[in-house]
């Protein structure tokens, strides 16, 4: 299963922030229109931001519970 560094909702932004590890972000990129994937020196994700979260709670619900790597929740 998927650990997760910290996991945060901002009800203004309507945003979740998922940290999966800390690290320096190198690169942040916007994957689609309401996802930002921030990496590593080495290009792994430690950072999701899901934008307008409230309409893509299957994902992040996805994300929490899934033994898959995120790679595979995110990027399909």
């Amino acid at each position: 299963m998927n650990i997760f560094e910290k996991v945060s909702y901002d009800k203004d932004a309507n945003a979740c922030y998922i940290s999966v590890k800390k690290d320096n972000v190198e690169i942040s990129e916007p994957v689609k229109p309401w996802l930002i994937v921030d990496k590593n020196k080495k290009w792994e994700i430690i950072w999701l931001e899901i934008l307008s979260a409230n309409k893509h709670m299957s994902l992040i619900e996805k994300l929490l519970l899934s033994q898959e790597k995120i790679e595979s929740c995110v990027l399909s």
